[in-house]
Parts: structure tokens; C-alpha cells; sequence
């Protein structure tokens, strides 16, 4: 990515996008980064430290689980097989936390680097296209709102300030359906297996910027 942030420092941008893989980075299951500092985390810290030096803001896509992510680590498990959807959603949720509370503003990367509160990620774009591309929630609208919902809780409570962009889907009418479905709290577009039948959720209320791919 270096070359990348160069080129966009020689355009003039003052932002950059970097999606993280669920599965990248927690292969074997969940990480304890006050033990150790997996290499993949590692590569992640450099990205930042370079971001930082070229001052460029970084719109984190993150978690991405679907799309080119190619679903859930293995030990998550799958609500529907083939799909986005974990079993195990907390676990999900909790990786959002985990990433907020290391790179926003003043978190651990930002203290050790003396960076204090001027620098960090505040804008998490939630998963990659997840109504239609390749791995994808594509009849699991209602797990994707559940997922967007325990993630901006999670990423909220390590800063409040956090700005949550979805559905990053792709535009085009037939997104539309899928989308609805996202927002509607009675949608019976789920997976077959969701833990949460009793309780319904929307993307609405957690949006704060609406994003679409067009090309």
C-alpha cells in the first residue's frame, strides 16, 4: 500500500481506504492483543504509521466478512453454509470492538505512537458489498442489520465519535430488495439458523453515512 499512499499524497487526497479481512486476522480464533501482536496486526500498525506520516485519514472497512473475504474463520462457524452470516455473531462484534479500541483517537496504537488524540480511525465501513458479492449475506438482510447493529455498539463504545458507513453495497436495482429488507425489522429475509429470532434489528438507527459502490 505504500506506493498507493503516495500516489494519493501526489493527487492531493487526504484520505485512504483499507479493508480488513475477518478471517486475516483472527484465522485461529480470537486474538489477545495485550499478549502478543499477531504479524498481520503488525502489517496493520505499519499501514496506520504510514497513513499518519503522509497525513492521510483512513476509512477503515472493516469488518469485511463476505465479499473477497470468502466468509467467517472457520471457528466462527456459518448460520447458512456458503454465506456471510457466523454463528458465532459476538465474536464478530467483539473483532469491531477490538479493532475501534486500537485505532481510533488515543487508542493503543495512537498512545504508543505520541500520537494522543490527533490521530486515528473514525470511519468503519461495515463489511463489502454484502447483498451480492461473491461471499455475501444475500438472503440474510436481517443478519447483516443484526451484525451492523452488535458492531456500532461495539466500535460506539470504544469512541463515541465514531463515524458508521453502510451497507456498502452495490447500486443498482437489483441491491434494492436486499436493502429494504435491511432496514425493515420484520423482514423474514434471514438465514435459517439466526440465534436472534426473538429479537429483530434494522440498519437504520446505527447509519451515520450511507454508501454505495457505483462504477
Amino acid at each position: 500500500k505504500i506506493a498507493d499512499l503516495d500516489k494519493e499524497v501526489s493527487m492531493g487526497l487526504r484520505w485512504t481506504f483499507m479493508p480488513l479481512y475477518w478471517r486475516a486476522l483472527e484465522p485461529d480464533g480470537p486474538v489477545d492483543l495485550s499478549q502478543e501482536t499477531p504479524p498481520a496486526w503488525q502489517e496493520l500498525d505499519a499501514f496506520l504509521i504510514a497513513a499518519h506520516s503522509r497525513q492521510l485519514n483512513v476509512l477503515m472497512q472493516a469488518p469485511v466478512v463476505g465479499g473477497n473475504a470468502g466468509g467467517p474463520p472457520a471457528w466462527a462457524g456459518r448460520r447458512d453454509q456458503g454465506k456471510s452470516a457466523p454463528a458465532n455473531m459476538v465474536a464478530l462484534a467483539e473483532f469491531a470492538g477490538k479493532l475501534a479500541q486500537r485505532y481510533r483517537p488515543g487508542g493503543t496504537l495512537a498512545r504508543r505512537q505520541g500520537w494522543g488524540v490527533n490521530y486515528g480511525v473514525r470511519a468503519w465501513e461495515l463489511d463489502n458489498e454484502p447483498e451480492s458479492y461473491f461471499t455475501c449475506w444475500k438472503g440474510q438482510a436481517a443478519d447483516y442489520a443484526e451484525f451492523a447493529t452488535l458492531a456500532a455498539e461495539r466500535i460506539r463504545a470504544a469512541d463515541p465519535e465514531a463515524v458508521i458507513v453502510a451497507p456498502g453495497m452495490s447500486a443498482g436495482k437489483h441491491s434494492l430488495d436486499w436493502l429494504q429488507a435491511a432496514l425493515d425489522p420484520q423482514t423474514e429475509n434471514r438465514s435459517a439458523t439466526s440465534g436472534t429470532a426473538a429479537k429483530r434489528f434494522s440498519i437504520g438507527p446505527v447509519i451515520d453515512v450511507v454508501s454505495l459502490h457505483n462504477y
